[in-house]
């Protein structure tokens, strides 16, 4: 009967109404994956005649820093003590956590490498810091691989200040972009971001424990004012 109800009268309306969510469902989506992949244009600044749907990415400086000043900081830092980090230095200690490429065995002469080849979806580079008018921003580059053939690499910028949580002082992004895709906008997002992109690779031990010891956290111009907690009095 009902193959005959179908046939006089079409879908029913429960049918109707099911294949529109799901059309509506697919073109955003689409839309969505469109936009995450769309370049970001790297520039200077923004231009003054920047179109209104244009993302851009502004990279944090990287001049030269001193190495040997950037681990006495580090110390000082992790021996509890407060101190005011620069742009320069924030970058430049990304670089030196960046763990090496990985090497492959050598192999006798003649053979094989039966070694499976593990893919995967998505490996986070090295990011890159900027701080202005009161924010610090994050950008992640990430490469994404479909299924071992192709890969596309896109930007994660997060861009907000830093803020109280608890016991501690968190990094707070009011703004974030996948690529060209406004992702702030999505319940829940940021906070999966944050977990699989910023915080990829955990601090190394001595900071992270210097970093629970902050009373507070503030950006100044272009650095990062890193305060300790003042000890007990005896």
């Amino acid at each position: 009967m009902s193959k005959i109800n179908r046939a006089l009268y079409g879908p029913s309306m429960s049918e109707v109404i099911f294949g529109a969510t799901l059309s509506v469902a697919l073109g955003v989506v689409i839309g969505i994956a469109y936009l995450v992949f769309k370049p970001v244009v790297t520039v200077k600044e923004i231009p003054k005649d920047a179109p209104v749907d244009a993302v851009y990415y502004i990279p944090g400086s990287r001049s030269g820093v001193n190495t040997s000043m950037l681990n006495s900081k580090r110390k000082i830092f992790a021996s509890g003590v407060s101190l005011t980090i620069t742009e320069d230095e924030l970058n430049a200690f990304a670089r030196m956590e960046k763990p090496p490429a990985p090497t492959k065995p050598k192999l006798a002469p003649g053979a094989k490498d039966t070694a499976p080849v593990q893919a995967e979806f998505y490996t986070v580079d090295t990011p890159n810091f900027r701080i202005r008018a009161g924010e610090m921003q994050v950008v992640v580059p990430v490469k994404v691989a479909f299924f071992g053939l192709v890969e596309r690499d896109v930007l994660v910028q997060t861009s907000g200040p830093f803020v109280k949580r608890g016991e501690g002082i968190a990094y707070d992004p009011a703004k974030l972009w996948i690529g060209s895709c406004p992702a702030g906008r999505l319940p829940g997002v940021t906070g999966l971001v944050i977990r699989k992109f910023l915080l990829a690779k955990p601090l190394p031990e001595d900071i992270a424990a210097a970093w629970a010891k902050l009373s507070d956290a503030a950006i100044v111009g272009t650095s990062l004012k890193l305060m300790m907690a003042a000890p007990a009095a005896p």
